[in-house]
């Protein structure tokens, strides 16, 4: 089925290389632009686009884009724009300088899923990590709960690989993640705020991996 492509974008260089990605993609039967947000939003009336690519800069009410067909393209990462792209039904967010084949992947996600590009996922950790731990949280674990807490926030180990890793049983690991989410007021296990696989995350089917690239983690608030 062939689509079109709004590409909103104030800079001429990268509406050149956006055009030029998806002009060569055979399924893409038309392509329009934006260059500001005012005619972003005339487009998105005229053109009825099938995928909006969108730099955040031109974003002024995320509201308006259409649900579940559009993607977001920063220079730097922000946090604020991540979540509210992904609550909204964003298809991705991706670094401006994102591979062709991600920004092609883009056009073949169906509803409820997200990419989020691979470069940004040591900051997404940060993030993460920043929102999670408590600046205290060194002296309201034990140093056997913080081992096991830091194996499973940045390792991502299942209670299984801990226990081997650390030489307890399993019903020991169970024990100490409840102390620590209990003690940190955790409600869930951390790492499942990302989808700790590589391609896209669809939270209807569980575990879905699109391998295309091997590129994206993914990630999904809509759960």
């Amino acid at each position: 089925m062939e689509q079109s492509v709004l590409i909103a974008e104030s800079r001429e260089i990268l509406r050149a290389g956006l055009r030029a990605i998806f002009t060569n993609d055979p399924f893409v039967s038309s392509i329009y632009e934006a260059t500001t947000s005012e005619e972003l939003k005339k487009r998105l009336v005229s053109c009825l686009p099938d995928l909006v690519v969108v730099h955040q800069s031109l974003v002024t009410d995320i509201m308006q884009l259409p649900r579940g067909r559009f993607v977001i393209l920063a220079t730097e990462p922000d946090k604020n724009m991540l979540l509210a792209a992904c609550a909204y039904g964003a298809r991705g967010y991706f670094l401006e300088n994102a591979s062709a084949e991600l920004l092609r992947m883009s056009l073949w996600l169906t509803d409820k899923m997200f990419l989020l590009d691979p470069i940004l996922t040591p900051w997404l950790l940060d993030c993460i990590s920043g929102d999670i731990l408590p600046s205290s949280s060194s002296e309201i674990l034990t140093t056997r709960e913080q081992e096991i807490f830091n194996l499973v926030l940045t390792g991502g180990l299942s209670n299984r690989a801990i226990s081997e890793k650390l030489c307890i049983s399993e019903a020991t690991v169970k024990t100490h993640l409840a102390h620590i989410f209990r003690k940190l007021n955790i409600k869930r296990r951390p790492m499942k705020v990302l989808a700790m696989t590589t391609g896209v995350y669809n939270p209807q089917q569980n575990r879905t991996s699109l391998k295309k690239n091997g590129a994206a983690i993914a990630m999904s608030s809509r759960e």
